[in-house]
């Protein structure tokens, strides 16, 4: 990744800021990824799980949000990809059948969203 700097060629930390602002417009359009991976191919694109949350609670009743969020954030504070796929699980026995467009979108970008769970829990908190 080019690291942005001001014109006279320096660091500039408001500028990484800028550019992070920048690239998270992205997060959720449809194809973004597979765009990406197409013109970068050793690219690994993870989207942005609280977008995910926030975009799923649309969906969901005033009187069901706390509990769906809760249920939401245990796949994002899963340990590896298997027990956040088990809390996915679990998420679907609870709420599918109120709430079945939300199991089918993190499904369908469960790999891209389970990505950051491969690395050390010290890379992770950079991550995210």
């Amino acid at each position: 990744m080019d690291i942005p700097r001001d014109r006279e060629g320096s660091f500039d930390p408001k500028l990484i800021r800028r550019y992070q602002t920048r690239r998270s417009d992205f997060n959720g359009l449809s194809g973004f990824p597979q765009a990406i991976e197409t013109v970068y191919p050793r690219t690994q694109v993870q989207l942005c799980i609280v977008h995910m949350v926030r975009n799923s609670l649309t969906y969901v009743s005033w009187r069901d949000r706390k509990q769906v969020a809760k249920d939401l954030r245990a796949v994002d504070q899963a340990a590896t990809a298997e027990q956040a796929e088990a809390a996915l699980d679990r998420f679907v026995e609870r709420w599918d059948e109120q709430y079945s467009t939300i199991s089918r979108q993190w499904r369908g970008n469960s790999d891209h969203l389970t990505l950051f769970l491969a690395f050390p829990q010290e890379i992770r908190k950079v991550i995210y």
